[in-house]
């Protein structure tokens, strides 16, 4: 499992690719040297989080994203049960 990034972090990754789409590259190194010129950093954590993050960001989207199957779209009725009548009297609710 990895690490949870904060919230913040996702926000300004996001917001730093829409203002800026073609300046940063799926190379970590690079994007750790450019994200000063983006954005005020005041810590080198948030630095390298950030930069990681808009890494990942541009690898993930290079990647072809196949649609998931969701099980229940495919979930057939189950024939075991016997189907009882519904009673008139009572309120669905």
């Amino acid at each position: 499992m990895g690490r949870i990034r904060p919230t913040s972090v996702k926000r300004a990754t996001e917001k730093i690719l829409k203002l800026f789409p073609n300046v940063f590259t799926a190379n970590y190194a690079e994007n750790k040297k450019i994200v000063p010129d983006y954005a005020e950093v005041k810590s080198k954590k948030i630095l390298n989080v950030l930069a990681g993050s808009i890494t990942r960001a541009i690898v993930m989207g290079k990647k072809e994203h196949k649609p998931r199957v969701m099980r229940d779209q495919f979930r057939l009725p189950d024939t075991t049960k016997p189907r009882l009548p519904r009673n008139p009297r009572k309120k669905r609710e």
